[in-house]
This record gives structure tokens, sequence and C-alpha cells, in this order.
């Protein structure tokens, strides 16, 4: 079971990636493979809890290959921030 903590949109499209393909939690990040739709575009994401940093300029492609997604003709890979934690200030007040 994923964790609550996620905005609401991420919640939201973690709905539809469950159904046609595999949402994978690890510590920072989230995984999302489609492997039997490989020509999904965001079939290969990753989903970050923190903004990039110059470093992730080499890091995120490398953890690309670690995290095994599928290859498809376009070689792509998606890269997401979550901007909206439960901790954040600007919420909406109801």
């Amino acid at each position: 079971m994923l964790r609550n903590d996620r905005s609401l949109g991420i919640r939201t499209d973690l709905l539809f990636h469950r159904f046609d393909g595999q949402v994978i939690e690890r510590a920072d990040y989230l995984v999302i493979r489609t492997p039997t739709n490989p020509g999904f575009f965001f079939g290969n994401l990753l989903i970050f809890s923190a903004p990039p940093t110059p470093q992730d300029a080499i890091a995120w492609p490398a953890l690309c290959r670690q995290v095994d997604f599928t290859v498809t003709e376009r070689h792509h890979a998606a890269f997401r921030r979550d901007p909206k934690r439960p901790t954040d200030t600007n919420r909406p007040k109801a």
C-alpha cells in the first residue's frame, strides 16, 4: 500500500498507473512502469519528492537504468516532482 501523503494529482494519476502498470515505492521516489504497454509515454516514470539539484542531471538517468525501465524505440524516461506535500503551507483553507 502506498503512502497517502502525496498530492491529490499524484494520487489520482497513481490510480490509473496501478491498473495498467507497476507502482513501486522507494525511500525517496516512486517508480512507474508499464511493461504491457511499452509505447505509453509516461510508462517509464520516476516521481520525486524533492526538487532536482544540479547533480541529478547525472543521477536520475543512472537511476533509470537501475530500475530496469522497458526500453522502446523512443528510449525515454519521464521525471516528475510531487510539489505539494501535506506539510505545505500553501494549501487552500477549508
